[in-house]
């Protein structure tokens, strides 16, 4: 079975505008992927369509700034560690899930 979700993930990484002049933290983003699942339910394959459809940095210490509010000369930068953070069936329901039960817990 085919289905479109999107998908939160995480991963560590700073955000700045330089190699000097930068915090660290976690980015949590969502894309829009194709999953196919095999007859256990389990994702047998997955297809990116739309990477990054939103993001969101959290400075270690708790600062929380959604891409829309990212300064014009700043960005978010991988460094290390990634994980799967869940998949939802709309973007607003995994927006809602981030900013309501994910972050929060995070604080």
């Amino acid at each position: 079975m085919k289905k479109i979700m999107y998908v939160i993930y995480g991963e560590h990484c700073t955000y700045g505008d330089d190699e000097e002049n930068y915090k660290e933290g976690d980015r949590l983003y969502i894309n829009k992927e194709e999953l196919t699942y095999d007859n256990d339910g389990e994702v047998d394959d997955q297809e990116v369509l739309e990477g990054f459809v939103d993001e969101v940095f959290i400075s270690d210490d708790n600062e929380v700034l959604w891409e829309v509010d990212y300064e014009d000369d700043k960005v978010t930068e991988f460094t290390n560690g990634s994980w799967d953070v869940g998949e939802f069936e709309t973007l607003e329901d995994s927006i809602k899930f981030l900013k309501e039960e994910y972050i929060p817990s995070l604080l």
